[in-house]
């Protein structure tokens, strides 16, 4: 459950231009041609944000993992 509530912290802390399209794609499954038309923006762009937003959020999740590891 800590995880689910990292992963939701990291999500409220993208950007709106990153959040958008990762809510759009991946948790909506909206197709990619429909999130550029809908953002009016190239599929090439879509795709760099999407990359970004993942990987913000990876990362914000891996730190969560390593630091429960720690002993308390």
């Amino acid at each position: 459950m800590q995880a689910v509530n990292a992963m939701q912290r990291a999500l409220e802390a993208l950007p709106a231009i990153l959040k958008e399209v990762l809510i759009l794609r991946d948790v909506e499954g909206v197709e990619a041609q429909e999130v550029c038309e809908m953002l009016k923006i190239t599929e090439t762009n879509l795709y760099v944000r999407l990359h970004r937003a993942r990987e913000r959020v990876r990362a914000a999740v891996e730190i969560y993992l390593e630091n429960r590891k720690l002993p308390l």
